[in-house]
């Protein structure tokens, strides 16, 4: 049901080499909602804000910490690009002078597709355009956050589809 304790995660072992670690996003590794042994904050990360699942999987709720924050977005999803960004970014700001590892695992372009007011309608293709659009301006804004920092050219940036190209692909 969710991911074994006696698995050891990348995040545990970089925190015992002095990173500091961080989750935003969704963890999809047990839900802890009903099992808090699954929270990410007990496999190595430090701090997290996210969901327990993919966006697709209701009640969708957000929680830092061990916290909830909002019980269930539902298909009220259009502002999660622009929250997990500002996450990631203020994680790099938090953890600037020390080394640090983030998993940055964003909604997009996962269905339902929900892209954000400000990405509607303008790609000319649709909710899939607009939702790889609202991704591409996310990941803009953290690699701008980590040259505006100075940080850039010591930072390694892994870019990973979790579903593979499922969707006009």
């Amino acid at each position: 049901p969710g991911l074994p304790a006696s698995e050891i995660t990348l995040a545990e072992a970089l925190r015992v080499a002095g990173y500091a670690t961080g989750i935003v996003g969704k963890w999809h590794l047990g839900d802890f909602t009903f099992d808090p042994q699954y929270f990410p904050t007990r496999h190595g990360f430090d701090f997290f804000a996210g969901f327990p699942g993919s966006n697709d999987e209701f009640p969708y709720s957000y929680w830092k910490g061990e916290t909830r924050v909002e019980e269930n977005l539902g298909l009220r999803q259009g502002g999660v690009s622009a929250m997990l960004t500002d996450e990631a970014i203020g994680f790099i700001d938090a953890n600037r002078t020390r080394p640090f590892f983030l998993y940055f695992a964003t909604k997009n372009v996962h269905t339902p597709l929900v892209p954000s007011a400000q990405f509607a309608g303008r790609s000319g293709a649709g909710e899939y355009g607009d939702s790889v659009e609202e991704l591409d301006w996310s990941v803009g804004r953290i690699v701008d956050a980590l040259a505006e920092r100075g940080l850039l050219d010591d930072t390694l940036l892994f870019f990973t589809s979790d579903n593979g190209p499922w969707h006009l692909g």
